[in-house]
């Protein structure tokens, strides 16, 4: 079976979850972020994003989360690391 994908349900609930920062910011963990909770090298300090941007870095965000097989272990036994009590939103929505 191939690899599942994220409905548009679970998008908008990860918007609405991590909230739209067009401006770079540290996360709890001290890592710089942007957008939808986007982080990567080529995310620095004082950083400005744009609207679509910020949706480009979530598409590809989940299109990555799609292909290794972690989205669909998510919803078929609600476990995924690094996620910190959100399994269970998460899944929900799958």
């Amino acid at each position: 079976m191939g690899n599942m994908k994220v409905s548009e349900q679970l998008k908008d609930f990860i918007k609405n979850y991590e909230k739209l920062e067009l401006k770079t910011y540290q996360d709890e963990a001290g890592v710089w972020t942007v957008g939808y909770g986007h982080t990567g090298k080529n995310i620095v300090k004082n950083m400005t994003i744009t609207q679509s941007q910020a949706d480009s870095f979530l598409s590809n965000d989940l299109s990555k989360f799609e292909s290794t097989g972690l989205f669909k272990n998510l919803c078929q036994t609600g476990k995924i690391n690094n996620t910190k009590g959100r399994t269970d939103e998460y899944r929900d929505r799958c």
